[in-house]
């Protein structure tokens, strides 16, 4: 099957504009260079979109920093340790208390001394009554003493009997007390873990801003989406530059098209990727090599052709 003529068109062209709107800021490209895909060929201005970035970035550390600072937590966690210690002090200053206001010997001890002074006195009495030579007044009078500071010492410890009797109540009520420590001290402590939760979230909106900013300063780079060769320059340096308004044109030489029509009584012959010979009219260079990338499902009703490309 030969086709007699072909129309030869580019595949890949396009007119590059920039993203966002500002003013072109350099070019690096002039009609006829060659690029790669991705080289740069011009930016806007982009000093403000930089300084977002460093700005994005100091916050994006703040964050970072804010979210992995555990020593308030690790201070709050040790507070409750501290107040859980000293509620077990308390509650063992209950046992002791509660066993200080049971006891009754310092009871039963001063009333045993008031008991023997009564005695000694009374025998002292006596004897002086028998016998007025036998003991001194003065001897009586230091039993009296005696007797009267034993009694003293009975009501003192009857005194400290009632005051440890409300000594456990008043532990038990530190104790409770402590209790609300603790638990304020467990409330904080989850509000700190609490606050590095948020500070993480926090870090992932700054890396996300970051991502951004870096993202929007990119896009102030003018950049050639495939590789060929720069055919027109529209803009130059120092002009203002609007989004989608064409800064050059590039085209690629690697691969071309032929569009051509055929006959449909070959349909049943044409398959995509079928290898096509493609020689050009003058015949004075070899025959280039391609293959048939594309056939029309639509027959033209005057001619009764159809459609088809060839890629080379």
């Amino acid at each position: 099957l030969k086709v007699p003529s072909a129309t030869v068109t580019l595949i890949r062209q396009a007119d590059v504009s920039a993203k966002e709107a500002g003013v072109l800021k350099d070019l690096k490209i002039a009609p006829g260079a060659r690029v790669k895909e991705g080289d740069i060929a011009g930016s806007l201005d982009d000093e403000r979109q930089r300084l977002a970035v460093k700005t994005a970035e100091l916050n994006h550390r703040i964050a970072i920093i804010e979210s992995t600072d555990t020593i308030a937590v690790a201070a709050a966690e040790a507070a409750v340790r501290e107040a859980e210690l000293e509620k077990k002090r308390l509650e063992a200053a209950v046992a002791i208390s509660g066993k200080s206001a049971e006891s009754d010997v310092a009871i039963r001890l001063a009333e045993k001394t008031v008991e023997v002074a009564k005695l000694e006195l009374s025998r002292a009495q006596k004897a002086k009554e028998s016998f007025a030579a036998s003991v001194s007044n003065a001897e009586l009078t230091r039993l009296q003493s005696i007797l009267d500071q034993r009694t003293l010492e009975l009501q003192k410890a009857g005194e400290e009997k009632d005051i440890a009797a409300l000594r456990p109540v008043m532990d038990t009520a530190a104790v409770a007390e402590q209790a609300e420590t603790i638990e304020r001290a467990k409330l904080l402590a989850r509000e700190k873990q609490r606050l590095i939760e948020v500070a993480k979230v926090n870090s992932e909106i700054a890396a996300n801003e970051l991502e951004t900013a870096q993202l929007m300063l990119q896009r102030r780079q003018i950049t050639a989406p495939f590789a060929g060769a720069i055919v027109a320059v529209h803009r130059q340096p120092g002009e203002w530059v609007e989004p989608g308004a064409a800064v050059f044109r590039i085209i690629a030489l690697d691969r071309l098209r032929a569009e051509s029509a055929v006959s449909a009584s070959f349909l049943d012959r044409l398959r995509e990727g079928l290898a096509v010979r493609i020689q050009s009219k003058e015949q004075t260079s070899e025959p280039i090599q391609g293959k048939l990338s594309w056939v029309s499902d639509e027959i033209e009703p005057v001619n009764q052709q159809v459609r088809i490309w060839v890629e080379f």
